[in-house]
Order: C-alpha cells, then sequence, then structure tokens
C-alpha cells in the first residue's frame, strides 16, 4: 500500500480503538475525511510543486521559478486554510490521525519557520502540541540521528 493518507486512514478503520478518528460514519468522520483529503491534494500536492517544479511543465528548468512561487503562494494559502480550523488539533480537542500528517506537511515549510508561525499562531500551538508526544520527539531526534 502506498500515499501517506491511504496508509492513515486505513490504519484508523484497522484499528478504531486506537480512536485516532471518529466513527465510520459519523458526521465527524466526514470530516476527518476530508482533512485528510484536503492535506493529500492540496497542501502536500503544493509542497510537491515547491520541491519538484521542473515536473509541472513541458519546460521543464525553465518554467522553475514560476511554478515554485504559485505552489508557494498555494502551500500557504492552504496552510491558512487548516490553520482557521485548528482548535487546537484539526478535529477540535481529540488528537487524530491528520494530526502528524500536518505537523509532517507543515514541516516542509521552505522558509522561516517562525515567520510562519508569526503569521499562523494556531498552527505553532498545533506544532508545539505535537512535538510534546513522546513519539514525536523520537521520530524527530531519530531524523536529526541520521
Amino acid at each position: 500500500m502506498f500515499e501517506s493518507a491511504a496508509i492513515l486512514i486505513h490504519l484508523t478503520d484497522a484499528h478504531p480503538a486506537a480512536r485516532l478518528a471518529p466513527v465510520a460514519g459519523s458526521t465527524a468522520h466526514a470530516g476527518f475525511l476530508q482533512w485528510m483529503l484536503f492535506l493529500s491534494s492540496s497542501v502536500y500536492e503544493a509542497a510537491l510543486r515547491i520541491y519538484y517544479p521542473e515536473r509541472y511543465s513541458t519546460a521543464g528548468q525553465a518554467a522553475g521559478p514560476q511554478i515554485k512561487a504559485q505552489a508557494l503562494a498555494d502551500y500557504s494559502r492552504h496552510l491558512e486554510i487548516i490553520h482557521a480550523a485548528l482548535s487546537p488539533y484539526v478535529l477540535g480537542e481529540s488528537l487524530s490521525a491528520a494530526d502528524p500528517y500536518l505537523h509532517m506537511l507543515a514541516g516542509w515549510y521552505p522558509g522561516d519557520v517562525t515567520a510562519l508561525y508569526a503569521g499562523l499562531p494556531k498552527l505553532a500551538q498545533h506544532a508545539e502540541l505535537l512535538r510534546r508526544r513522546p513519539a514525536t520527539r523520537k521520530a524527530e531526534q531519530d531524523h536529526t540521528d541520521r
């Protein structure tokens, strides 16, 4: 199986006792799916255009700067949309599988993260909440040890 959103959704369905997604079929679950697909199809896609702009034009490298500029604008706009919904997690008061996904994608921000967080303080709070979790701290430590 591939595609991070599909993997996360599958894991929440396969392990409902972990309570990382609302009960399937509920209105809350529909909101969970909405955010998972938004993160996958909008935020992730914009990040790919930032880092691989030549893939998005037959002109290759020549179109890269314009594609990257548009991707940065789109990525920022997408983060603003999800920022407005954070309370403090993607689905409100409870952590879901959407939260580490957002944390990963927001971590791909190519610029000064301090400036990003200054403009999106709820995203900064979200990142801090995730960083406090033991599994996140371990994963970040493993990443820096490489």
